[in-house]
């Protein structure tokens, strides 16, 4: 005999044999669990000043019919955590994980990462999700010419080296 379960929840079932007449017929119980279901964006991509950090919200929705529980989330990359690493969330409601984006230290260019979800999705463990991070140059509010002052003939050559930096103020 075989059953298909739409809904989670405990209910009776009977079952009649008729192919052996001396067995008797039979009633049980059968108890159907409900199955949590991961559903998260694919990708994040952000845009960062060199040195700065962000903050941002990541939205982890349960569509299933279970209680689904997040046990940890993993990435292999410094500049990209997250807080907390585990929770659970009921089904059909959604949990605001926290990611934190630090470009400190981290010169101009693109950087990538895979952050992985651990739950107990049965077909979605982990949950991966890519993550690009452009880090740009900010703006600068500090120019220094070299040489300040210098007196020039005529006809002759100077080269000049300009440093712009952020005072960080």
């Amino acid at each position: 005999t075989t059953f298909t379960a739409e809904y989670a929840g405990t209910g009776k079932i009977y079952v009649e044999l008729i192919s052996n007449p001396s067995i008797n017929d039979s009633t049980g119980t059968i108890t159907v669990t409900g199955i949590p279901n991961i559903e998260v964006v694919n990708s994040i991509e952000v845009v960062l000043i060199s040195g700065s950090t962000l903050q941002q919200n990541l939205e982890v929705k349960n569509t299933g019919t279970n209680i689904l529980h997040v046990n940890d989330t993993y990435t292999n990359v410094k500049w990209l955590t997250f807080s907390p690493l585990s929770y659970s969330i009921e089904p059909n409601e959604i949990f605001n994980d926290g990611l934190f984006f630090n470009a400190g230290g981290l010169v101009p260019g693109d950087y990538n990462a895979t952050l992985s979800i651990y739950s107990n999705d049965p077909d979605e463990n982990p949950f991966q999700i890519n993550v690009l991070m452009h880090v740009v140059v900010g703006p600068l509010d500090h120019i220094v010419v070299t040489p300040k002052d210098r007196e020039i003939t005529a006809g002759e050559s100077i080269a000049y080296v300009v440093t712009a930096y952020d005072k960080g103020e």
